[in-house]
This record gives structure tokens, C-alpha cells and sequence, in this order.
């Protein structure tokens, strides 16, 4: 089976002088190709988001007992994958686990187990994943990464906001970026 989902929306990039740019955003995946390996059912997942610029990625991905994994490269080390724990099963309201995204260490908690979503279908009712990752630790402040997934049983993940910040020790948030996508279209073909 090839599953194909499109998101759509916006990136916010914030300015130094406190002006905003917006531009529009998209995220494409392309879920085909299934495969065992290591006792563990894998399917090739491909990503492509563009907003800014563009971003591609191709990954194993897996769905067992425990939960949805993926390989994901390091910010500053391509060649370096990390295994990503995105969804730990069951899923309970507050859980929270800890993984790694982009190379960083990051929390991940169970914000809802039922939401909708608006959507161009309609409201689709959803579970919602955050993870909040530390991107670099400075002095006086920390640079961070928020993620909200939002994801329907059936469809896979129908909606996400991602945040870049910097967080001072004193809990001010200065926001640098961010991208708000809602699924636009999807598609599930037998091979």
C-alpha cells in the first residue's frame, strides 16, 4: 500500500526589529515500500517540506506495540541517525517519554487524546503529540524547539505546529519561527 498525505499553511519567520514574514508552507509524505528487518516491520517514509527553503528526508519508519519510530539525522551531523520515538504505545493522557529529535535531547507527552481538527474535509478527530526539544544551551538563554502533532488512527498525522524559540532562565519566550500546516489532501493505493 503507498499512502500519500499533503499538509498546507503557513511558516512565521520573526525579525529582529519585531516584524513578522510570512510565506506558505508545505509538507509532503510518501509512505511506500514495506519491508521486515531485525524482527520489526519497517515502510520507507519520505518527507519534503518546503517553506523557506527545502527540506527532504527519507527514513525507515515503524509501528509496533510500542509505539511509531523513525531514523532522523543530526542538525550538524547528516551521516549521524537517530532513532526518533514519536508515539509510545498505549497512548494515555500526560504520558510523556523521552527521545531524540534532530540529534537533541527532547520530552515528548500526550497533550490530548481526543481533538479535532479543521480541515478542508471537515473536522477530523485526532490525538496530539508534544515534543519539546533543548536545540543548544547558552549562557543566559536556550534555544528550543516545540512540536504539536496532531494524528487520526486512520489517516496518520492530519495536522502539526512546530515553534523555534529562545527561552531565558527566567521563563521570557522570544520567538524566531514558526510553521502551522493542516492536512490538504490524502490518498491510500494498493502497489
Amino acid at each position: 500500500m503507498v499512502i500519500r498525505l499533503s499538509l498546507k499553511g503557513t511558516a512565521i519567520t520573526y525579525k529582529s526589529d519585531g516584524s513578522k514574514q510570512t510565506d506558505s508552507s508545505f509538507t509532503y509524505y510518501n509512505i511506500d515500500k514495506e519491508s521486515d528487518f531485525k524482527g520489526k516491520h519497517w515502510v520507507n517514509f519520505h518527507l519534503k517540506l518546503i517553506s523557506d527553503s527545502v527540506r527532504i528526508l527519507n527514513s525507515p519508519l515503524s509501528i509496533n506495540e510500542n509505539g511509531m519510530f523513525y531514523n532522523s539525522p543530526g542538525k550538524n551531523k547528516i551521516k549521524k541517525k537517530y532513532i526518533v520515538h514519536a508515539i509510545s504505545l498505549p497512548l494515555t493522557s500526560g504520558k510523556t517519554w523521552n527521545t531524540i529529535l534532530e540529534g537533541c535531547k527532547a520530552t515528548c507527552s500526550v497533550i490530548s487524546l481526543n481533538t479535532f481538527v479543521a480541515t478542508p474535509e471537515g473536522n477530523i478527530d485526532a490525538f496530539c503529540i508534544q515534543t519539546i526539544a533543548l536545540i543548544e544551551k547558552h549562557k543566559d538563554y536556550d534555544l528550543k524547539l516545540k512540536m504539536l502533532e496532531f494524528y487520526n488512527q486512520r489517516i496518520g498525522k492530519i495536522a502539526y505546529s512546530s515553534y523555534y524559540f529562545y527561552e531565558t532562565h527566567d521563563g521570557k519566550v522570544i520567538n524566531l519561527y514558526e510553521v502551522n500546516e493542516v492536512v490538504s489532501d490524502y490518498s491510500f493505493t494498493k502497489n
